[in-house]
């Protein structure tokens, strides 16, 4: 595991208790799969799903997906795709056409998943909650930006579409936390 429990839960503000090995295994897949290997990148990386996830309490969107029904700019072009496919992970990933990048990443790593695409966010959001964050962070070259260091704000602008981000003060106390129990 890239951090122990201990210090996952101290950056999360939750139990060690609550993080089942499960959890704990696909972090670990997701650091190794998509490169997020400095203090820096994990803890920008923590900071951002921090703050997404509200403090890993949600591997899936809160919302019902409704407001995305037919958004062609997210791949929704089927009814219902808006709720099959709302949020899903650590960092939310939105929409049917990310999720069939994702399928067709694991695809090409050996790991065929056709759930994913069958059973949409409310599978992957719990089968996946790491990797598929991990995935969206990878696509997006977040971990090359965040070697540059920039202000948490504009990481979480990258993360949330808008500045400042949702959330702003949260995704930064996360951040800190993170930087501190890593040493960066």
């Amino acid at each position: 595991w890239p951090l122990t429990k201990d210090q996952l839960g101290n950056i999360m503000g939750c139990s060690p208790k609550y993080l089942p090995d499960e959890l704990m295994n696909d972090l670990a897949d997701c650091c190794e799969t998509f490169a997020i290997n400095t203090p820096i990148r994990l803890a920008y990386f923590l900071g951002q799903v921090g703050e997404e996830s509200a403090g890993l309490r949600y591997p899936l969107e809160i919302a019902s997906g409704e407001a995305y029904e037919w958004r062609s700019d997210l791949g929704n072009n089927h009814a219902g795709d808006g709720v099959k496919f709302k949020g899903a992970g650590f960092i939310q990933m939105t929409g049917r056409g990310w999720a069939t990048k994702f399928s067709q990443y694991l695809d090409s790593q050996g790991r065929h998943d056709p759930r994913i695409l069958e059973e949409g966010s409310k599978y992957t959001g719990n089968r996946y909650p790491w990797l598929c964050a991990g995935f969206w962070w990878h696509v997006n070259s977040m971990n090359e930006y965040c070697d540059q260091r920039p202000d948490v704000d504009r990481v979480g602008q990258r993360v949330n579409g808008v500045y400042p981000p949702r959330g702003a003060s949260e995704r930064r106390a996360y951040t800190k936390r993170a930087m501190d129990v890593l040493g960066v």
